[in-house]
C-alpha cells in the first residue's frame, strides 16, 4: 500500500493509496471510469438515498465528478476510491471519506455499488479496508455516517461494522426537492 498523507494529515496528497482485499482493488478513479460512474449516478435506485445528488444527464457529469474528487483530494478534504473486481477488472462502485477534518481527526464515510453487485458483501469488504486505512494511516479517531431512515441495507451494513446510531437529524437532507430525516451514526477507533 502506498501512503498518500503524511503522519499528521497535513500537506498535499502525492501518491494515491491503492488498497487490496481478497476480491477487490480499491484504486484512484480516472476518466476511463466515466461510463460506470454515469451508470451509478443516473440510477434512481441508487440515488433515492443519496441526498443532494441529482441524476446525471451525461457522461460529462461523471468527468466533472472525478475532477471534483481530485480537487478535494489535493486539499485533504476527501478521498474516493473506485471499487474494482480483481477477477474481471470491472469497476462496480466507489467508496471513501468526505468532510475530512484533520484537526479533529474525523471524516464521514460514503459508498455506492451498481445494483447488480448488491448482496455480495462487496461493500462490507471495501469498507473494512478503508476504515482500517482511515484509523491506521490517516490517524482518524472518528468516522461518521449520515443515512436516510428508509435505507435499511445501508443501516444494517454499518451496524454490522460496529457503527452506532447517535441520533436523528430532522429535515437534514433534500433529494428531488423533498426533505428527509436522517440517522447519524459513528464508529470510533477505540471501538474498531
Amino acid at each position: 500500500m502506498n501512503t498518500c498523507i503524511d503522519e499528521r494529515m497535513e500537506g498535499e496528497l502525492h501518491l494515491f493509496p491503492v488498497l487490496e482485499t481478497k476480491r477487490l482493488v480499491l484504486r484512484e478513479l480516472s476518466e476511463n471510469d466515466c461510463s460506470t460512474l454515469y451508470k451509478i449516478y443516473s440510477d434512481e435506485n441508487i440515488l433515492k438515498y443519496y441526498g443532494g445528488v441529482e441524476a446525471f444527464s451525461s457522461e460529462s457529469d461523471a468527468i466533472n465528478l472525478i475532477s471534483a474528487y481530485n480537487e478535494k483530494l489535493k486539499s485533504n478534504q476527501s478521498i474516493r476510491w473506485g471499487i474494482e473486481l480483481k477477477e474481471t477488472g470491472e469497476l462496480i462502485g466507489t467508496c471513501g471519506f468526505h468532510l475530512i477534518n484533520s484537526k479533529h481527526r474525523r471524516a464521514e464515510i460514503g459508498y455506492e455499488l451498481l445494483p447488480k453487485f448488491w448482496r455480495n458483501k462487496y461493500s462490507s469488504e471495501a469498507l473494512i479496508s478503508i476504515i482500517d486505512f482511515a484509523f491506521n494511516e490517516l490517524r482518524l479517531i472518528r468516522i461518521g455516517a449520515i443515512v436516510f431512515l428508509e435505507n435499511d441495507a445501508s443501516l444494517n451494513l454499518l451496524y454490522s461494522l460496529g457503527f452506532r446510531r447517535e441520533g436523528l437529524l430532522r429535515d437534514y437532507m433534500t433529494q428531488y426537492e423533498k426533505s428527509y430525516d436522517v440517522f447519524v451514526l459513528s464508529l470510533t477507533k477505540k471501538e474498531w
